[in-house]
């Protein structure tokens, strides 16, 4: 009763392309402004050091602009380090919270 998405992923049989449409066009039908080709690069921080914002490149036209959220998330996979070196205020390295399997 209470699940509210589910997906079920075959190894090598998974669409991510798909769902990652399925997703944005859900979210554009929930009321989010929904963006492709466009790239973080830097956060934009309240006096209490909290993101509540992005700078971003549009790498199609080259504008820049400002998005500001309630909350902001950095879901990017493999590349999820690389937003948080962007998060950090000082530039100070940040500790890896992704690692490549081993092994495999």
């Amino acid at each position: 009763k209470d699940i509210k998405y589910c997906a079920v992923f075959y190894e090598g049989q998974h669409n991510d392309a798909r769902t990652n449409m399925a997703i944005a066009m859900t979210a554009a039908e929930k009321g989010a402004d929904i963006a492709n080709y466009v790239e973080m690069t830097e956060g934009i921080f309240d006096k209490a050091g909290k993101v509540v914002g992005v700078k971003a490149l549009d790498r199609i036209t080259g504008d820049t602009m400002e998005i500001y959220a309630d909350n902001v998330i950095f879901a990017g996979g493999p590349f999820t380090d690389a937003l948080r070196q962007k998060e950090s205020q000082d530039g100070a390295p940040v500790k890896p919270a992704v690692s490549g399997a081993s092994g495999s």
